[in-house]
């Protein structure tokens, strides 16, 4: 058996014992006054030979007993962890050797640190988050916080201790400026948390990257190819076919930047066969046409044409003809009927954003299992501000040819003009929303003008219709 803890409903510590003699003159203990403390719900560690770990138990009383903490559960499966990892490298608690990333806690944080990078391939998340990582370092680092006060003097010292000086930002902070708290050098760097950002760029603001180290916008086209994902069934990943709803409601927010609500509100009505010598076509949205546009504005939107003649036949199949019937049946709103949705269930629901989402998570699921890409943890609504990058980087991208006779490689579209052209996608009432995008750009793509990705996998938002075989292959 591992090293284990045991939760005791209740328990008396500090009790006096009453000490008697026996008839063999043998000296034994009849009983205990009433002096103790009971301690309720406590845990108690035992090691692989179920012999109690006494400075981990000892530790433990005292934070109940004295510091009077209330649950010491998270503080016991942290302990439980520590001497369960020590036991299986071989090494005492209390061994200090002299280089210092031997030492038992350096060795226990480089454990989690790696536990927490390593991503399980069926779900993508961290098999141990950082929150955790950091609440199991914290009970071993307290463990030996204890011993040090109780006067224990180990060779050398189980890590760094430091006082931090930060600033008191309470009521009376005008009386104690500074607040001087206790930290140790031991850190757990996280893998699992956004960045702090000094831009204030916005927080949604990720769009998929299609870099060669990282190619997200790749991976996802790849997998509507594909038209395989995953849910989950009796605790088993049970592959599924993607529906030609699904990969609408994707194609239609990578390639016009529509937000969901958007994209599950867009009309079958606005969709009619392309005109012969259309290079893209706009389209007017917002409430006129039963489009949740945010904040009920009207806006304009731009469809590539492969992509409007592959709605125009999906309207036409027999499959969203049968869906639009049972719609129309159930719909009393002539308004809501003069404009039907585009993406309706097999109940001749529209498509709620629940059911999108889960929809999403499977996509994400096939990406994690078919294409072992751990990293792609992007939302629905990323989508758009992939667009948005992807549009910039196309207008930023196009120079003049070499031999122009007034501008030889040089942008035909400045930053300014780019940005416009955006913000007028994007429906962004304020230029600085739209701002962000060009740093952005600016700060993580330096080489997109180089990068052939995007002609292969996203058509130039201007006509060429390059993906329309793409598109035709997702959609079969």
């Amino acid at each position: 058996m591992a090293v284990h803890y045991t939760k005791i409903p209740s328990m008396e510590v500090g009790a006096t014992p009453i000490l008697g003699i026996n008839d063999d003159g043998e000296g034994h203990v009849e009983g205990w006054t009433e002096d103790g403390v009971t301690l309720e719900n406590m845990y108690l560690l035992f090691d692989a030979d179920s012999n109690p770990i006494n400075c981990a138990n000892e530790y433990l009383i005292y934070c109940k007993s004295v510091d009077l903490e209330v649950d010491l559960s998270s503080k016991t499966k942290g302990l439980c962890h520590y001497f369960r990892f020590l036991d299986e490298v071989g090494i005492q608690w209390d061994h200090m050797p002299r280089p210092q990333y031997q030492r038992p806690l350096y060795r226990f944080r480089d454990y989690l640190q790696a536990l927490h990078e390593e991503i399980d391939p069926y779900t993508g998340r961290h098999k141990l988050s950082s929150n955790t990582a950091r609440t199991y370092l914290g009970a071993a680092i307290g463990l030996y916080r204890h011993w040090l006060a109780k006067g224990i003097n180990f060779c050398r010292s189980p890590c760094e201790f430091r006082q931090a000086k930060i600033q008191n930002d309470n009521m009376l902070g005008h009386l104690n400026k500074a607040i001087f708290i206790e930290t140790t050098d031991l850190k757990i760097k996280p893998k699992d948390q956004p960045a702090r950002r000094t831009d204030h760029t916005p927080h949604d603001l990720r769009p998929l990257e299609r870099s060669k180290d990282n190619p997200e916008l790749h991976t996802l086209i790849a997998t509507l190819n594909t038209g395989r994902c995953y849910t989950v069934k009796r605790r088993r990943y049970v592959s599924k076919r993607i529906s030609l709803e699904t990969k609408l409601a994707v194609l239609l927010a990578l390639y016009t930047g529509m937000r969901r609500a958007e994209v599950l509100s867009f009309s079958s009505a606005l969709v009619s066969p392309p005109k012969i010598g259309k290079q893209a076509i706009e389209l007017s949205i917002g409430p006129h046409v039963c489009c949740a546009t945010k904040g009920g504005k009207t806006g304009e939107i731009v469809l590539p044409v492969w992509l409007m003649q592959e709605l125009a036949h999906y309207k036409q199949s027999t499959r969203y003809k049968a869906r639009l019937t049972k719609y129309l049946k159930q719909t009393k709103d002539g308004f809501a009927k003069k404009y039907p949705p585009l993406l309706l269930n097999n109940r001749g629901k529209p498509y709620a954003e629940g059911t999108l989402n889960a929809r999403w998570g499977e996509i994400r699921k096939a990406i994690y299992i078919d294409h072992g890409l751990m990293s792609f943890n992007h939302k629905f609504h990323n989508l758009r501000p992939t667009y948005a990058v992807n549009l910039l980087s196309n207008c930023l991208g196009r120079r003049y040819p070499s031999d122009h006779p007034k501008h030889p490689n040089e942008p035909i579209v400045n930053p300014d003009e780019a940005l416009a052209l955006v913000q007028k996608r994007l429906r962004h009432s304020n230029a600085m929303t739209t701002t962000h995008y060009l740093r952005y750009w600016n700060d993580n793509d330096q080489g997109r003008r180089a990068d052939r990705a995007y002609e292969e996998y996203l058509d130039d938002l201007f006509g060429d219709d390059t993906s329309v075989a793409v598109c035709q292959k997702i959609l079969q």
